[in-house]
């Protein structure tokens, strides 16, 4: 037998220990979607200031980053176990604003601003949905209610 012969009352160990919790957990989301929000713009901006990129290139190109920032953004909000909603549609956010067109091309402040918001809802994201749900065992299910004790009836005349 493979298993081993393991009496009536044995338990899984592997089954007491709780779910693993992401919140102290460094993942490649956690390195990559800052980088990637904040160097597009500096870059672009870098490249600008050493006369290698004409300035009209700076709202397209500074752009990128943030955005692949925001689809990773929203990738990682998929994958763990509680799903927010706006860090999902924050690749929505990222397309409404940069490259849809409007009355102000996006800028370098405006660019910087997504990045710092992608970097808050990144760490929101770890920090209140990185965990499992918990259930609510209230007395509905199990029968544990509190028991009162009746007063008698008041005879009224």
């Amino acid at each position: 037998m493979l298993m081993g012969n393991r009496g009536k009352g044995y338990r899984d160990r592997r089954m007491e220990q709780p779910l693993s919790d992401t919140r102290h957990r460094i993942t490649v989301y956690d390195i990559l979607i800052p980088f990637l929000s904040f160097s597009g713009p500096l870059l672009v901006y870098a490249l600008i200031r050493a006369g290698m990129l004409a300035p009209e290139m700076q709202s397209l190109l500074g752009s990128v980053g943030p955005f692949i920032g925001s689809v990773l953004l929203g990738i990682y909000a998929y994958i763990l176990p509680r799903r927010d909603i706006v860090a999902l549609v924050a690749p929505v956010y990222a397309m409404v604003m940069f490259w849809f067109p409007s009355e102000t091309a996006p800028n370098f402040f405006l660019q910087l601003l997504f990045a710092g918001t992608l970097v808050v809802l990144l760490i929101r994201l770890k920090l209140k949905y990185s965990t499992p749900r918990e259930e609510d065992n209230s007395g509905d299910e199990t029968g544990d209610f509190e028991e009162t004790e009746e007063l008698p009836d008041e005879d009224v005349s």
